[in-house]
């Protein structure tokens, strides 16, 4: 089976069992844990923190309240 083939067949079960009522669906780029298993370095390397580093760089430059 090809892998659209699986996704359809997983998408109709989910529907079937209602998993999406409980929210067990598994989002893409949905965190599989509540905690993350890297090491802080490996994501700061990533650039995920990046926005948000700036983002809070901007408002104490300003001097905003949160």
């Amino acid at each position: 089976m090809n892998r659209e083939t699986l996704i359809l067949i997983r998408a109709n079960l989910d529907g079937l069992t209602c998993v999406g009522l409980f929210r067990k669906l598994k989002y893409p780029g949905a965190p599989a844990g509540f905690v993350d298993p890297r090491s802080a370095e490996e994501v700061i390397a990533t650039g995920e923190v990046g926005g948000e580093i700036a983002a809070w760089q901007e408002r104490a430059d300003r001097q905003l309240p949160l």
